[in-house]
Protein backbone atom coordinates (compact mmCIF):
# COMPACT_ATOMS: atom_id res chain seq x y z
CA UNK A 1 0.00 0.00 0.00
CA UNK A 2 1.27 3.39 -0.74
CA UNK A 3 2.00 6.42 1.13
CA UNK A 4 0.12 9.19 -0.03
CA UNK A 5 -0.96 13.32 1.10
CA UNK A 6 -5.03 13.98 0.44
CA UNK A 7 -5.50 17.12 0.26
CA UNK A 8 -8.91 19.25 1.78
CA UNK A 9 -9.40 22.40 1.99
CA UNK A 10 -11.18 24.77 4.57
CA UNK A 11 -12.43 28.37 4.77
CA UNK A 12 -12.74 30.21 7.88
CA UNK A 13 -15.89 29.57 9.30
CA UNK A 14 -16.77 26.53 7.63
CA UNK A 15 -18.16 23.36 9.28
CA UNK A 16 -15.63 20.99 7.38
CA UNK A 17 -13.66 20.89 4.51
CA UNK A 18 -14.14 20.02 1.34
CA UNK A 19 -12.33 19.44 -2.05
CA UNK A 20 -14.29 22.40 -3.48
CA UNK A 21 -12.84 24.02 -6.49
CA UNK A 22 -9.97 25.01 -4.84
CA UNK A 23 -8.00 21.46 -5.92
CA UNK A 24 -9.23 17.95 -5.88
CA UNK A 25 -8.48 15.66 -2.84
CA UNK A 26 -7.02 12.55 -4.93
CA UNK A 27 -4.25 11.53 -3.09
CA UNK A 28 -0.11 11.96 -4.36
CA UNK A 29 1.85 9.28 -3.97
CA UNK A 30 5.03 10.63 -1.82
CA UNK A 31 8.97 9.37 -2.46
CA UNK A 32 10.55 8.06 0.31
CA UNK A 33 11.35 10.61 2.81
CA UNK A 34 8.95 12.94 1.63
CA UNK A 35 7.88 16.46 3.77
CA UNK A 36 4.69 15.79 4.91
CA UNK A 37 3.83 19.86 5.79
CA UNK A 38 3.07 20.51 9.69
CA UNK A 39 0.30 22.65 11.18
CA UNK A 40 1.29 26.68 10.17
CA UNK A 41 3.31 26.05 7.40
CA UNK A 42 2.73 27.38 4.24
CA UNK A 43 1.75 25.31 1.05
CA UNK A 44 2.09 27.02 -2.70
CA UNK A 45 0.01 25.42 -4.99
CA UNK A 46 1.71 25.36 -8.72
CA UNK A 47 -1.33 24.17 -11.58
CA UNK A 48 -0.60 24.95 -15.06
CA UNK A 49 0.09 29.08 -15.00
CA UNK A 50 -0.89 30.13 -12.34
CA UNK A 51 0.21 29.61 -8.17
CA UNK A 52 -1.40 30.46 -5.32
CA UNK A 53 -0.78 30.23 -1.24
CA UNK A 54 -2.28 28.55 1.66
CA UNK A 55 -1.76 27.57 5.30
CA UNK A 56 -1.89 24.05 6.57
CA UNK A 57 -5.17 23.81 9.81
CA UNK A 58 -4.29 20.29 10.38
CA UNK A 59 -2.71 17.24 9.78
CA UNK A 60 -4.50 13.78 10.59
CA UNK A 61 -2.74 10.29 9.32
CA UNK A 62 -4.06 7.11 8.26
CA UNK A 63 -1.81 4.16 8.96
CA UNK A 64 -3.74 0.86 7.36
CA UNK A 65 -2.23 -2.60 8.05
CA UNK A 66 -4.09 -5.26 6.20
CA UNK A 67 -3.28 -8.90 6.83
CA UNK A 68 0.37 -9.65 4.53
CA UNK A 69 -0.45 -6.78 2.43
CA UNK A 70 2.70 -3.87 3.04
CA UNK A 71 1.26 -1.11 5.42
CA UNK A 72 0.54 1.98 4.37
CA UNK A 73 -0.28 5.49 5.32
CA UNK A 74 -2.10 8.47 4.00
CA UNK A 75 -1.58 12.36 5.07
CA UNK A 76 -4.91 14.34 5.06
CA UNK A 77 -3.70 17.83 4.96
CA UNK A 78 -6.35 20.36 5.74
CA UNK A 79 -5.68 23.76 3.61
CA UNK A 80 -7.16 27.24 4.56
CA UNK A 81 -6.87 30.53 3.88
CA UNK A 82 -3.06 32.39 4.55
CA UNK A 83 -4.30 35.18 7.47
CA UNK A 84 -3.61 38.45 6.12
CA UNK A 85 -1.00 39.30 8.73
CA UNK A 86 1.03 36.58 7.50
CA UNK A 87 0.58 36.86 3.75
CA UNK A 88 3.94 38.98 3.17
CA UNK A 89 5.67 35.81 4.77
CA UNK A 90 4.29 33.75 2.33
CA UNK A 91 6.01 35.07 -0.68
CA UNK A 92 8.38 33.26 -2.53
CA UNK A 93 10.77 36.20 -4.17
CA UNK A 94 12.34 34.26 -7.19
Amino acid sequence: MPNEIALQYIEDGDQQASAGTEFTDSGILLHEGAHVPRVGEFVQMLLNNSSKTYVVKSVITRIVILGDAAPGSTAYVTLGPVPEESRRLSIINE
